[in-house]
């Protein structure tokens, strides 16, 4: 990528992402949505432990002893209509992460337990989107996945709504369950 003007400086960290999030070998892409209105925090400990649950399910004693789990980039989306945000999340490759079907299924239950468990009007009720990524030699999923760089006028808003993840959770900026 190439251009003859100065880039800002959000648009240098977007960029960033893009090449991280391409050059980290990713496999799965999931989105998931959540009840109109449900608080940041709440948000933030649900994508925790769904993460956790689909770890345990799936590297079992290899994570419960902290030797691998899921890897990846969380993104917390604006939903303005519904007053809350959804997730886009980037899983990427290792040599235990299961076939589609096998992973599709894992979550799917995943989400059914938290939903039970959480017991509230907050939950995933409006579903999931799991497909498997596909590279482009124009980042297509990339771009997708940190278009909100290009709606919000300062780049610490985007930071706090992109978020690395690994078997130790994901690590939003401190500042995201106070964004308005």
């Amino acid at each position: 990528m190439t251009t003859n003007k100065k880039l800002s400086k959000k648009q240098l960290i977007k960029r960033g992402f893009i090449e991280t999030i391409y050059n980290s070998n990713p496999r799965y892409f999931l989105t998931i949505t959540f009840s109109a209105f449900t608080p940041r925090k709440i948000l933030r400990d649900m994508l925790d432990k769904l993460l956790k649950n689909l770890n345990q399910k799936i590297y079992k004693q290899r994570f419960n002893r902290r030797e691998i789990g899921l890897t990846g980039i969380a993104v917390a989306e604006p939903t303005p209509a519904m007053e809350t945000d959804h997730f886009h999340i980037v899983i990427f490759d290792n040599e235990y992460l299961p076939n589609k079907d096998v992973f599709d299924h894992k979550i799917f239950k995943q989400i059914s337990r938290l939903n039970r468990a959480f017991k509230s009007k907050f939950k995933i009720d409006y579903g999931y989107d799991f497909q498997e990524y596909y590279a482009t030699d124009t980042r297509d999923l990339e771009r997708y996945v940190t278009k909100q760089f290009d709606g919000f006028d300062h780049q610490n808003l985007c930071i706090d709504r992109i978020a690395p993840f690994d078997k130790d959770g994901v690590w939003f900026g401190d500042a995201y369950t106070s964004l308005t």
